[in-house]
């Protein structure tokens, strides 16, 4: 089976690879892929006892934060290295990392590949972010007698659907997983559906809870923004953070209409992916509205402008503590959402779509403390915000709400790092 898994793995790899290399101009990080590791990362790991976690991107690397810390703290001898697949991600573990991690991007899954690997790096346990099972991995790991621990485990229903198609597949890769640390008691239930036994599975929480007394300093950020962007202590900000489309869209067009009551107010938009700017810029100046963005500060650019156009990664978490509303984006674009952690550390009220199926359980537990308001189209968008700049009681209770459901939730590492210690 696995023979036929690999054989396809590779015809996917020959027509896949050349519009890689055109698009991503072939980043270093993909002969890692290929099984290469540095000399000077397998030198750091010599001799030494090897705690390997996989995140695939930045959701996922942001919230091995706590746990980094905390096996670091334990386990002062031990070496730990991270995993990625995107190359943001791999750019956020390694800010993570500060030098005591060392951070490659994970191997290919094909049975030569992983097993070169795991034999260089020699891994006592291996972590996995949420959940992806990759068979050959999988199968490798088992075969070698080192256990596999996944954590903030989680399965939208979406995927649950999906899974039940191949249930005799998936079924003999879960029975290679020593624990499911899931998210909630929901995602608990669909592992277990799908073939864990219930002595393996346990509901520990998401990390990415256990945060926010690491959450570092953005007066820096602050500032940067306000510089850029003029932004005067008197000004009203909305932040819309990792939006698709048509997000900028409606937000755009809602912001049009408050901005006539509101004078002194601005629409700060985080698209989620920084290329997506310039369509931004064109849609904003087909609203006869002015902009202002990061990478064009100057130019065409109005200085003081209604919309403030943050085209750049990591300066999200600023632009949300400077602000009095914030929507969190992918929620309105059948995306599933994004992360709702960053807005609640700020005591930010939080507003919402429908759509999040890859945050439904801090959505739903922040919609239920008040903390969150969900809004099913631009005209409720238009009402939410309105509420939320004109009512300054509710807009402080709202977002004080957000911050005490996400403090409530905390605990997760002390939970997992408990289940470690019987494998580490």
């Amino acid at each position: 089976m696995f023979i036929l898994y690999d054989f396809l793995f590779i015809v996917f790899l020959i027509l896949y690879t050349p519009l890689f290399v055109i698009k991503r101009k072939f980043h270093r990080g993909f002969m890692m892929r290929l099984g290469i590791i540095p000399n000077s990362i397998l030198k750091g790991l010599s001799g030494k006892e090897v705690i390997w976690i996989h995140a695939v991107s930045v959701g996922e690397a942001n919230s091995t934060q706590p746990l980094i810390e905390a096996l670091i703290k334990k386990y002062p001898g031990k070496k730990i290295v991270i995993s990625t697949v995107t190359p943001t991600g791999n750019a956020r573990a390694k800010e993570i990392a500060k030098g005591r991690v060392s951070v490659i991007y994970l191997p290919l899954d094909l049975s030569f590949i992983i097993r070169k690997v795991i034999r260089l790096l020699k891994p006592e346990v291996f972590i996995i972010v949420e959940t992806e099972l990759w068979p050959n991995l999988l199968s490798r790991l088992d075969k070698d007698n080192i256990p596999v621990v996944f954590i903030n485990g989680r399965i939208s229903e979406r995927s649950y659907r999906g899974y039940l198609f191949g249930r005799w597949f998936i079924g003999r890769l879960i029975e290679k997983v020593k624990f499911f640390m899931m998210q909630s008691e929901a995602d608990a239930k669909r592992i277990m559906e799908l073939g864990a036994a219930k002595k393996a599975v346990k509901v520990a929480g998401n990390t990415k809870f256990d945060i926010i007394e690491m959450i570092a300093d953005v007066k820096e950020d602050q500032e940067l923004i306000k510089n850029i962007f003029t932004i005067n202590d008197d000004d009203l900000l909305i932040c819309a953070g990792s939006t698709h489309y048509p997000e900028e869209s409606i937000l755009i067009k809602a912001y049009g209409k408050l901005k006539n009551e509101f004078k002194t107010l601005k629409l700060i938009l985080v698209p989620r992916h920084t290329k997506r700017a310039e369509y931004i810029r064109q849609l904003v100046a087909e609203n006869d509205l002015t902009y202002t963005s990061y990478s064009k500060p100057l130019g065409e650019s109005a200085p003081g402008a209604d919309v403030l156009i943050l085209d750049i990664m990591g300066k999200l978490k600023a632009a949300y503590s400077l602000s009095e509303v914030c929507f969190v984006g992918g929620t309105m674009a059948k995306i599933g959402g994004h992360n709702l952690v960053e807005p609640a550390i700020f005591s930010k009220p939080i507003i919402i779509g429908s759509h999040v199926d890859n945050c439904r359980y801090l959505a739903e537990s922040l919609l239920k403390a008040n903390g969150a308001l969900m809004v099913g189209n631009e005209v409720e968008l238009e009402e939410k915000i309105r509420e939320l700049l004109s009512q300054h009681t509710l807009n402080k209770e709202v977002g004080e709400n957000s911050y005490k459901c996400l403090k409530g939730l905390k605990g997760a590492t002390s939970r997992i790092m408990s289940s470690l210690e019987e494998v580490i």
